[in-house]
């Protein structure tokens, strides 16, 4: 129950994950009570663990892998004369088989 005086601060800065399993592997999380003569004081601290790279031992307490949110593209191979013969997949095994899609336009 709370009482007619209570009172919520939060303090925040940067950016930390709120759900999901990152939440549980990047974020620790402390909770104290501190009881005063006038009442009782709750403190609840959230801090976000870095990303330490293998091999960087600056950042003590970070983790070995980065956030799953980061997205890395890889650059499609280039098309060869192989990709396109018949009675592969997507072939339809007729006379047109052999033009390139260059030559389809």
């Amino acid at each position: 129950l709370r009482q007619q005086r209570a009172k919520s601060m939060k303090y925040k800065k940067g950016y930390i994950v709120s759900t999901g399993h990152p939440q549980k592997v990047f974020v620790d999380e402390a909770i104290r009570h501190v009881f005063f003569k006038q009442g009782v004081m709750g403190v609840r601290v959230k801090i976000m663990l870095p990303y330490c790279p293998p091999g960087d031992r600056r950042k003590r307490g970070g983790l070995p892998f980065p956030l799953p949110d980061k997205v890395k593209f890889i650059e499609p191979k280039p098309d060869t004369e192989a990709d396109y013969l018949p009675g592969r997949d997507g072939g339809a095994g007729g006379a047109n088989d052999e033009q390139t899609p260059a030559q389809d336009e």
